[in-house]
């Protein structure tokens, strides 16, 4: 465990968090602006024709994905209300309390649709 705790685990994660704001530094306003595009049109289940402007960023949440699992492999962590963390503070105690926010909105009829459309995908499976 020793690459998930202390300094080893830290410097890693750093390096990544580094590629990662890296990465996002390199994105234009415009570069933003087609990626939420491709998201709404991933979502709605439309080809995406233009190159993901987030294509390296992706790459490196990859990246750092692969290596969380390669230290992972072969290995069960079980936490309980009991566990403490590194400083001994209980887990329990550390969360921030719960937040409960009950929002209503209301779909349009191209939203309603693609609802009921993965509502019934899901069901057929």
């Amino acid at each position: 465990m020793p690459s998930f705790l202390g300094h080893a685990g830290d410097e890693r994660d750093h390096e990544f968090m580094r590629k990662v704001a890296s990465e996002r530094r390199k994105l234009s306003a415009d570069d933003q602006m087609i990626a939420r595009r491709q998201t709404l049109q991933r979502i709605r289940g439309e080809t995406v024709s233009e190159a993901d402007p987030q294509r390296d960023l992706k790459h490196v949440y990859n990246e750092w994905v692969l290596d969380v699992q390669s230290r992972f492999e072969d290995r069960i962590i079980r936490r309980d209300l009991q566990s403490t963390r590194w400083d001994g503070v209980t887990i329990n105690q550390s969360l921030p309390p719960k937040q409960v926010i009950v929002a209503t909105c209301k779909l349009n009829e191209k939203e309603m649709e693609v609802l009921d459309d993965e509502i019934a995908e899901i069901k057929n499976t």
